[in-house]
């Protein structure tokens, strides 16, 4: 070895040394660009997802309608709006170039091509910061533009307005409703931008939540509300709910459990008779109300339609999924 060294000849063990340096630090870097094509594969799974998601897909038509007025009378109006299915398919793009440049980055650990490698590392960096700042934005939306579409839908979902935009529409679904309220200039408006609405509002508007109420509160409720029909079934609490989701009319409902002179009673204090016909269901006055509360009663108001709930809930798992990401693959 001092021979060796004193020819100015390379020790071979340094040599070894170097290559097996080399080695690690090619396999380290491998590594870090398959746990980057993972990364890359799970958003283009997440943000496959969020395009199939219902409340995602629903409240993107309810901002382009909010939105739809000020550039004009079509749909096609507002569709530069970023709303959080655009940030969606953003999302499944940036996805697809991480798993690209991910690629890169493994063919580069495979010889000398830093070129390649100079490429895969300013992609990814730039992925990263990309998936960060649109999750920032998605958690700006909940923030936001929820409100906003809570109020839109919370409109679409009024008794009055579903009716009177459904019969406007000629939706099939709307002649049950009987008398319709004349649709003025705002009605027309909302006719001209709305013309997937006999699809739309019924999906916004399946199901709601409840808030509970007192149980004393629920006879005054009654008579109070002038030209109530309240309407009687003998159905378990969650079927009482459903009949109430089932009709845009219905906003309040009891539930009394079964004693020795009753079965368990469902009562609507209002509703469409059209919808709720004999034998099952039958027409009871105000006053009578209390007689067939008698058993363990349990009352409700509605609240707020669940697509909003659901919304949020998306937006969240959406957010805090591409942070994740993002910082796995910084």
């Amino acid at each position: 070895m001092a021979k060796s060294i004193l020819n100015g000849e390379p020790d071979p063990d340094e040599h070894y040394e170097n290559d097996e340096d080399r080695w690690a630090q090619r396999m380290a870097a491998r590594a870090w660009a398959i746990l980057s094509l993972v990364v890359g594969a799970l958003l283009i799974i997440v943000a496959m997802f969020g395009t199939k998601s219902e409340a995602i897909y629903l409240m993107d038509k309810v901002v382009r309608l909010d939105t739809a007025g000020p550039f004009g009378s079509e749909m096609d109006g507002a569709s530069h709006v970023l709303t959080t299915m655009s940030l969606v398919q953003l999302l499944l793009f940036v996805g697809l170039l991480v798993v690209v440049t991910s690629l890169l980055g493994i063919t580069a650990t495979q010889g000398r091509h830093k070129c390649m490698a100079a490429i895969y590392a300013f992609a990814s960096a730039s992925c990263a910061g990309v998936m960060l700042m649109m999750s920032m934005q998605i958690l700006q939306r909940i923030q936001v533009t929820q409100p906003m579409m809570g109020r839109q839908v919370q409109h679409l979902c009024d008794a009055t307005t579903y009716i009177q935009l459904g019969s406007a529409l000629h939706c099939h679904w709307a002649s049950k409703y009987g008398e319709v309220p004349p649709c003025g200039a705002s009605c027309s408006w909302k006719v001209a931008i709305l013309e997937k609405g006999c699809w739309l509002m019924p999906e916004l508007c399946e199901s709601f939540s409840y808030d509970v109420r007192p149980v004393e509160n629920c006879t005054s409720t009654v008579g109070l509300a002038a030209g109530s029909q309240p309407l009687v079934s003998s159905l378990s609490s969650g079927a009482c709910r459903k009949a109430c989701d089932a009709d845009i009319k219905c906003k309040d409902f009891a539930h009394s459990s079964a004693t020795t002179a009753r079965p368990e009673v469902c009562l609507l204090f209002s509703g469409t008779v059209q919808l709720h016909k004999a034998p099952e269901w039958a027409l009871v006055q105000p006053s009578q109300v209390p007689s067939y509360l008698q058993g363990e009663t349990s009352c409700w108001q509605r609240a707020d339609p669940m697509v909003l709930t659901r919304f949020g809930r998306r937006n969240l798992l959406l957010a805090i999924s591409t942070i994740v990401l993002a910082l796995v693959l910084a």
